[in-house]
């Protein structure tokens, strides 16, 4: 589904930078998907095949107020891509940070940052990608202590466990001679 994701996301992308409606796309969108996790029935009544494909059409119109994106929920209706809504924002959502020159670092903590902390993480990585960072937290409960920064491919673990097993690999490499 990323896949698809992907090439429906290009095009909505690239129609709004032609456009030149990028934020305005990104704003309804995200509106949009708020609607979309805050209520289940939406997912639901999207993916049901008992409702008719204009139905569906309808009630895009009620709640989307943007023509352009609307138009393209409703392409994504006609060609039975409903499920594929999410996976289409992120991979819009990626294509108009890198548009802006911005990448995004996912942090995986075992608890909420606090504001101090990223903005440590931040700036140091704005120091390293040269490049302004968006942060996506993700609360990963197997992480016992510390956290896993990813940044386009790139990992960075600074986990209590990375750490051990670092450590243990030296060890095992130093020998010992009586």
């Amino acid at each position: 589904m990323a896949k698809v994701g992907a090439i429906y996301a290009k095009s909505l992308f690239e129609l709004s930078k032609a456009h030149d409606i990028v934020d305005s796309i990104s704003k309804n969108f995200d509106y949009f998907v708020d609607l979309y996790n805050d209520n289940p029935n939406i997912e639901k009544y999207l993916s049901n095949p008992i409702f008719s494909k204009d139905e569906k059409k309808i009630f895009i119109d009620k709640i989307v107020d943007d023509k352009l994106l609307s138009n393209f929920f409703k392409v994504l209706i006609d060609k039975r891509r409903e499920s594929c809504i999410l996976d289409i924002y992120s991979e819009y959502n990626k294509l108009v940070a890198a548009d802006r020159g911005e990448l995004t670092a996912i942090v995986k903590t075992a608890k909420k940052l606090n504001d101090e902390q990223i903005k440590s993480i931040l700036s140091y990585l704005e120091n390293k990608f040269n490049k302004k960072i968006l942060i996506d937290e993700i609360i990963d409960e197997t992480i016992k202590m510390g956290f896993v920064i990813d940044v386009e491919g790139i990992e960075i673990d600074a986990t209590v466990d990375s750490a051990y097993n670092r450590l243990k690999s030296g060890l095992k490499r130093i020998e010992v001679k009586l």
